[in-house]
């Protein structure tokens, strides 16, 4: 079928690849390749977004990027693989760009679990960081498991966190709180007053709320 988007039609083709990719052939024909389940909204963000860049550029016959959105800390984002790119995955403002050489699958659920996966530890891991030079402590070993009953452990007299991998469907601002929580429970769990939280997360009583009852 020919969908007209910005006053450029573009022929759309059904494929069992992941995500979407363009393709300009020579007679200057744009053929949009999607999978069945992906909606005609993110086809037209990703022409929006990056049809006139490929458009731009004369010199290539054929440029395939892959598109799609995925959900991260309650968040959607919209998801560029990026061509012969090692790249690991990183947030830029609104979009997940990412190395399509480090994703060989081509199933889209586990492309998408990866990604998640990786932005998810490499955010957990700043969050340390932060409160490494805050706390003036260093950390000897952060790791991720899947712990059914809490949302980290410690080894206190190794200086060992692990975060539960189920954290990733929380917000971000309730992963903030839980490695405040982790960071100050390693170091000294007195640090852990009202004064302490008011002045770090002002709402930190509806964050601990939310993580006991889940509302």
């Amino acid at each position: 079928m020919f969908i007209e988007i910005e006053g450029t039609y573009y022929e759309l083709v059904g494929t069992s690849e992941a995500g979407i990719r363009i393709a300009r052939t020579g007679a200057q024909k744009n053929i949009i390749y999607a999978q069945p389940g992906i909606s005609m909204d993110e086809i037209k963000a990703y022409i929006r977004q990056f049809g006139k860049e490929q458009a731009a550029d004369p010199t290539e016959d054929e440029e395939r990027l892959s598109f799609f959105t995925l959900e991260l800390f309650d968040k959607k984002y919209n998801v560029r693989l990026l061509p012969d790119s090692y790249q690991k995955p990183f947030i830029k403002k609104e979009l997940i760009l990412a190395g399509a050489n480090l994703f060989r699958r081509r199933e889209r659920s586990k492309i998408e679990e990866d990604i998640r996966s990786q932005l998810f530890e490499q955010t957990i891991l700043d969050l340390v960081g932060s409160w490494e030079e805050e706390l003036g402590i260093l950390v000897a070993q952060v790791s991720f498991r899947k712990l059914s009953r809490s949302h980290y452990t410690m080894q206190q007299d190794l200086k060992q966190l692990t975060f539960s991998k189920h954290n990733v469907l929380l917000s971000r601002r309730l992963n903030e709180y839980i490695v405040a929580m982790a960071m100050t429970d390693l170091v000294d769990p007195t640090l852990q007053t009202s004064t302490f939280w008011n002045s770090h997360f002002p709402d930190w009583r509806q964050l601990e709320k939310y993580l006991n009852y889940g509302s």
